[in-house]
């Protein structure tokens, strides 16, 4: 089943290089049209809405369609997306512009969430233990590859085709995805029971998520990734910023700069295994958060430091390095969760923790570039870093709180199909051991 994960990574490859060309082009395009830039960033933002919601209800779409159609039928949308992304250029009403421009955005945010779910789902199922890790590294890899990729594919389809042709050119390698990825027997999703799974849980499923997602450990958990995401996320395009204020340096070489940030992820995504060899998840997930806000100090001071952007360049490179650290973790704890919980229910034990950290990472995109710029607004970057640095350290002290006192992990539940008594299980869960 190893040449599944293949196909996994490459349809990731193809949704980053899809994400990467929306912002540099459609941003020009809509300036030509006489569109504000408000707008525009509003429509590119929009994506996160139903991102939000679908990993919301996700796993109810995949216990009543099943996994495998599910995904077809997104993969599909998805290029459907991206061929609309270019054809948005011979669109010439404003107002037409501005409403396809949304829906379309919307639609691609509904579609990418369901392929990231079910992804991360299937990666679950093919890989155990440590190849989990690995398979996560190589999922997180793939993602890296496509927006390193992005722009240089832009840059060469766009001055040979113009706004349209870059579009076009990737929704035609989706494509290809989606033939190979229907090549797939059904028995590789783990479905031979999705008749009877669909029975079991298609009236009591429904607020299972939302049941989940308030449990102590999964709050800990999904904060870990929304803090790092704060990192990646604000800090690092608010530090390129940055440097082309404060040293004069073209916006076309300023965005090398990101380039150090997927290199420390490459090499994280390889060295994982032996990372989580020398110790355990929740505390490679604290060290990381540490390391995380050591690299937001290290710029942050810069009236004290000497104005050099070399800070800032290791800065980068060391957020990528933890970026991996805390995300591929906090996966496998998530996925370990949902074991716990539905030890009897394959699908519910990969798609929930799927889910939520799919969430999680929605959710710190449409907060954090809000929250991160406002700071930056109303103070300045060396305020906005000093922010960045104390949220990583405050989530580090919960972290190792809870670790030191060793989390408790949620018994198991003999009937995933009782809601209630799902609700009364987690209620019960204390986050800590009791001395």
């Amino acid at each position: 089943m190893k040449y599944v994960q293949v196909i996994l990574c490459y349809l990731n490859v193809l949704s980053a290089m899809s994400f990467s060309l929306i912002a540099p082009l459609l941003h020009p395009l809509c300036k030509e049209k006489g569109i504000s830039n408000e707008i525009c960033s509003y429509i590119i933002s929009s994506l996160c809405v139903t991102q939000i919601l679908t990993a919301l209800y996700c796993p109810n779409l995949i216990q009543k369609y099943g996994q495998k159609k599910l995904f077809l039928i997104s993969v599909i949308g998805q290029t459907v997306c991206t061929f609309y992304y270019g054809l948005m250029v011979f669109v010439h009403n404003n107002s037409l512009f501005i409403t396809t421009g949304f829906l379309n955005r919307l639609l691609h945010g509904f579609f990418t969430s369901i392929v990231n779910i079910i992804s991360f789902s299937m990666t679950a199922l093919i890989n155990k233990g440590k190849d989990l890790e690995r398979a996560m590294g190589y999922m997180e890899l793939s993602w890296g590859i496509g927006f390193s990729v992005g722009p240089a594919v832009i840059g060469v389809f766009y001055d040979i085709g113009g706004y349209c042709l870059p579009f076009i050119i990737i929704g035609i390698i989706y494509t290809s995805g989606v033939y190979y990825f229907y090549q797939i027997p059904d028995e590789d999703f783990g479905e031979g029971n999705s008749n009877q799974n669909k029975d079991e849980n298609k009236e009591n499923n429904n607020f299972l998520f939302l049941s989940v997602m308030v449990n102590p450990q999964a709050i800990i958990l999904m904060g870990c990734l929304m803090v790092q995401l704060n990192n990646t996320d604000f800090y690092i395009p608010t530090s390129v910023n940055y440097l082309k204020d404060s040293f004069s340096i073209q916006t076309s070489r300023a965005s090398l700069f990101f380039l150090p940030q997927t290199l420390g992820y490459i090499i994280c995504t390889q060295v994982i295994n032996q990372l989580t060899d020398l110790c355990n998840n929740f505390r490679l997930m604290f060290i990381g958060h540490l390391f995380g806000a050591f690299c937001c100090l290290l710029t942050a001071p810069m009236e004290i430091l000497p104005q050099s952007y070399i800070f800032i360049i290791i800065g980068i490179f060391l957020q990528g390095f933890v970026a991996g650290m805390i995300n591929i973790p906090g996966y496998v704890e998530l996925n370990n969760f949902g074991k716990y919980l539905f030890p009897n229910n394959s699908l519910l034990s990969r798609d929930i923790p799927s889910s939520l950290f799919n969430f999680s990472f929605f959710v710190g995109d449409l907060i954090e570039p809000v929250l991160g710029s406002w700071i930056n607004y109303h103070f300045n970057f060396h305020v906005s870093a000093y922010f960045a640095s104390f949220l990583s350290i405050i989530m580090a002290f919960i972290l190792y709180y809870n670790y030191s006192n060793e989390i408790k992990k949620p018994p198991l539940i003999e009937n995933e199909n009782n809601v209630e008594l799902i609700d009364k299980k987690l209620s019960n869960i204390n986050i800590k051991n009791d001395d």
